[in-house]
């Protein structure tokens, strides 16, 4: 699986997708920063 992110000053952006696996729901959110930092990884999993 490949991911596209928003490339350059991404402060207030978020990326987010999921994987279904029911009863499981499994969430990764990519949070966006002031510019040439690095991306900050978010996940969250749902039973």
């Amino acid at each position: 699986m490949q991911l596209k992110l928003v490339p350059g000053n991404f402060a207030g952006t978020i990326t987010a997708y999921y994987i279904s696996l029911r009863p499981i729901d499994i969430y990764f959110e990519f949070l966006g920063n002031l510019s040439g930092q690095f991306y900050i990884l978010h996940t969250n999993v749902y039973t």
